[in-house]
């Protein structure tokens, strides 16, 4: 008969009954169910159970919701009165959390916000760009450049019924200047009126299917718009713009919102291209050289894979076999892309699997340090678990105890992190460049998520507690003895702890080695003597034809000490003088035009050969070069002197210098090629006393101003500039040393904390073996012994695997430091130092303690 009984039914009786009555409840069932079935059919026996179930279902409900909130109502007074009693573990247990969340909250808005880029165009999954892949040379590590051919946007959309549309777009930052501001704009951009047709950037004002039709007019942002105009309406006003000599007028033909820190084009002014036509001698019909960026809209359902393919021969075949083209989506150019000619620098998608680790990690080590305090008390809630078990309670009942309190202490630790989050987001900020805030904690899908998150890593830190407690038996509690024994809770206690350090190690290895790394970069190759170098671009053509009058004045002033003019300065020399052919391949050679002086002031030592000298005319003539060692290399010569190389013409090399680093150490040094410079001048490189600087640069711009009064006077240090160069690896080492000491800091606090519970177990013990002469580093070796073998394990376990990571870190540059074991070694001693001082405290406080009161401790 039990079989005929509704088998859903009673599933849901069992599941709402409460425990207590729920067999009794179940029999009375069954049995009613049984006798109407004999006298009446199954149909009527199921009818009357389950008319009685649906009844009984909101008394069912109600008791339900009745005797949780009892319960939470006890868990919550038990877990108070804990807290209130243990004050010292439980601020360890939710600070520990407190800063694990933090740290991952951070990190969350940081992932989230990089993913985020370009997703919100409205059809950012059909947007491409056009990349051109160089078949027989690369630049910068990479054979992809941003660049494509002018044609190839209108056979796009006229040849090809894949694509909806496709517009071409190129930079050219110039002088922008209004009533009396001048001011220099990088972020000047020229589009053609498919652009808004591809892109949702709103505009506040104007009409997006006209504003770029006409030459000579541009679009401006409305930060811009209140830069030059205030709160007058600047539609129909005109800017002048200056590049190069040659000037126009642009007329304002509406408002952009501000471009969004979300998107990998970022633009002040948007003209249009239409003007390029009549402003520039380049021949926009040529599929030779590439001259501009391509984007394309894909119809739904489109193959990019395909079309691909259908353009590679075409392209290949209009560009003579130079290169082809890819796409590349939308979405992955911030993370995904670093190609030649980017419009600034992107992010790196290992970047985000690194941080995600590191927060998963430090939040891991949170939820360790609540498992150890938890199991290491275990001693001095086994009578409550034996008394609660005594009257009743299942060991369910007690899992879900712990799990409650492990859940409300991870949404008190919550609520504190919030708080750090908050008061830390703005120098967080500033240290990733990133404009984070904090109100996206407060979307309801962001909340959702961040409950769940919160209500897991309760469930997760409290899961091993809350088994390893509830199994206790209630005679052995009762009789102060744990049911499982302290010995398997010790050894786990001792296993998380060596992952714990396993963690810090590594990251504290990470750090030096990321540090070291950093540190031969600066150090590396020629010495400029940065601090006391101002560099000057030259863009205003009357000042390149006066550059030797300017130089001269300046060189009378007593601070400045040295002058060089060069057309790039020394750390970023891009221009691509001549090649060198090798079989399939191209070498490149790079070129630079320097002064006289260049070498000396820079201190480039000159190998063989002579210097330039304006006092030589084949040199005043652009005849003669010099070569860098990787070039004369390159050229394959035995005896350079005096032989030719062809570079902007035939010239003569006269001269050699040692290697130096033009390009970041992520790359080789390639062949270089000097020549003497007329008036090519782009910068000028002033070397001046640490003295009086302010006063020293108010006389540079005094002088600069005369020979250039339309452009602003402009100057950096040369160290700042240097150091932008690898101003993604020092942003990753800061934000590794931040998460390491925090790693480091909350591992100790559970060290701290586990050790405190140690010796408090451990008083009488104490006493006795002082009574019986035990010395005072007797009882410290006691408890240091065991943190020297968790050490030994952990730096065992993490430094090959801080090895393996870090060599393949260093794979991304061509020169690099070399692994030594010591960078290892020395982590593992860090480590074990701080941990050391972490439980000295303690250990010396103990083993000082006078024995009497030792041993009358209870």
């Amino acid at each position: 008969m039990k079989s005929r009984l509704p088998k859903f039914g009673n599933w849901l009786l069992k599941l709402l009954a409460r425990y207590d009555v729920n067999p009794h409840l179940r029999g009375d069932f069954d049995e009613e169910f049984s006798l109407i079935y004999e006298a009446k059919g199954f149909g009527r026996a199921w009818l009357w159970y389950w008319t009685h179930l649906l009844r009984s279902l909101p008394v069912f409900i109600k008791d339900i919701f009745y005797w949780r909130a009892i319960m939470i109502k006890n868990y919550l007074k038990i877990a108070l009165r804990n807290l209130q009693r243990h004050k010292g573990y439980s601020f360890i247990n939710i600070a520990g959390f407190a800063i694990g969340m933090a740290c991952c909250l951070l990190i969350l808005l940081y992932v989230r916000h990089e993913l985020s880029y370009d997703r919100f165009h409205e059809n950012a999954g059909s947007i491409y760009r056009v990349v051109s892949s160089m078949l027989k040379f690369e630049r910068m590590g990479s054979p992809d450049y941003t660049i494509t051919a002018s044609p190839l946007a209108q056979l796009l959309m006229e040849e090809y019924p894949e694509v909806i549309n496709a517009v071409r777009l190129t930079k050219e930052p110039g002088l922008i200047q209004y009533d009396q501001k001048r001011i220099e704009e990088e972020k000047f951009f020229y589009a053609e009126p498919t652009f808004f047709e591809i892109f949702s950037f709103p505009l506040v004002k104007g009409d997006p299917e006209t504003v770029l039709k006409e030459p000579f007019t541009v679009l401006i942002t409305e930060e811009i718009s209140t830069k030059y105009f205030g709160t007058e309406d600047p539609i129909n006003k005109t800017l002048r713009y200056c590049r190069g000599g040659v000037i126009n007028d642009f007329k304002i033909t509406g408002v952009l919102k501000n471009i969004p820190q979300n998107s990998h084009i970022h633009f002040d002014f948007l003209a249009s291209f239409q003007t390029l036509y009549s402003t520039t001698d380049i021949d926009w019909n040529s599929w030779m050289p590439p001259q501009c960026n391509t984007y394309v809209r894909l119809r739904e359902g489109s193959n990019p894979f395909e079309l691909e393919k259908k353009l590679e021969n075409f392209v290949l075949e209009k560009t003579r076999g130079w290169y082809k083209v890819l796409l590349q989506p939308l979405k992955n150019i911030h993370l995904h892309s670093h190609v030649n000619l980017e419009f600034e620098e992107n992010g790196r998608i290992v970047h985000i699997y690194l941080f995600s680790t590191i927060g998963f990690f430090i939040i891991f080590i949170a939820c360790i340090n609540y498992m150890n305090i938890t199991t290491a008390r275990s001693t001095t809630r086994s009578k409550e678990i034996g008394l609660r078990k005594t009257i009743g309670a299942t060991r369910q009942l007690l899992i879900r105890q712990f799990l409650s309190e492990s859940i409300l202490w991870a949404f008190a630790a919550f609520g504190i992190s919030m708080v750090l989050v908050a008061l830390v987001l703005p120098s967080v900020n500033s240290l990733i460049e990133r404009d984070l805030g904090f109100h996206q904690f407060f979307e309801p899908i962001s909340l959702l998520g961040l409950g769940g998150f919160v209500f897991l890593i309760g469930i997760i830190s409290g899961s091993y507690p809350a088994f390893y407690l509830s199994s206790f038996q209630p005679i052995n509690t009762i009789k102060g003895a744990s049911g499982m024994g302290i010995k398997k809770s010790s050894v786990l206690r001792r296993l998380l702890v060596v992952i714990q350090f396993v963690v810090t190690v590594f990251m504290m290895a990470g750090s030096l080695v990321v540090g070291k790394q950093l540190k031969y970069m600066r150090n590396s190759g020629i010495q400029f003597n940065e601090e006391q170098i101002i560099t000057l671009p030259i863009k205003s053509e009357e000042l390149k034809s006066n550059q030797n009058l300017l130089k001269n004045e300046l060189v009378q002033y007593p601070q400045i000490l040295d002058i060089t003019v060069s057309s790039k300065l020394p750390y970023k020399i891009d221009t691509i003088g001549s090649s060198i052919s090798r079989e399939d391949e191209l070498e490149l050679v790079y070129s630079c035009h320097v002064d006289s002086n260049f070498f000396n002031f820079y201190g480039i030592e000159l190998l063989e050969g002579r210097n330039f000298s304006e006092k030589n005319s084949t040199d005043v003539a652009q005849q003669t070069a010099i070569l860098n060692s990787t070039a004369v290399n390159a050229y394959e010569m035995q005896d350079p002197l005096g032989r030719s190389v062809e570079v902007e013409t035939n010239m003569e090399v006269i001269g050699v210098i040692e290697d130096f680093h033009f390009h970041s150490f992520h790359h080789e040094i390639r062949p270089l090629v000097f020549c003497y410079l007329t008036n090519q001048g782009q910068y000028f490189s002033i070397k001046i006393r640490s003295q009086n600087m302010s006063d020293t640069l108010s006389f540079i711009e005094r002088k600069f101003e005369k020979f250039s009064p339309d452009y602003p006077f402009e100057y950096s240090f040369l160290d700042e500039s240097m150091e932008n160069i690898y101003h993604s690896e020092n942003k990753l080492y800061r934000t590794f040393v931040i998460f390491t000491i925090i790693a480091l800091a909350i591992s100790c606090l559970g060290l701290f904390s586990l050790t405190s519970f140690s010796i408090e177990q451990r008083t009488k013990e104490i006493g006795i073996r002082k009574v019986l002469g035990a010395s005072i580093p007797n009882i410290v070796h006691i408890f240091s012994k065991e943190l020297v073998l968790i050490m030994i394990i952990a730096n065992a376990i993490a430094c090959p695997i801080a090895f393996y990571f870090m060599h393949k870190w260093l794979q991304n540059f061509a020169y690099r430091i070399d692994l030594h074991i010591w960078i290892f070694i020395l982590s593992g001693l860090g480590a074990f130092g701080i941990a050391l001082l972490t439980i000295s405290y303690q250990s010396l406080k103990a083993a000082t303690a006078n024995p009497v009161d030792s041993l009358r401790y209870e």
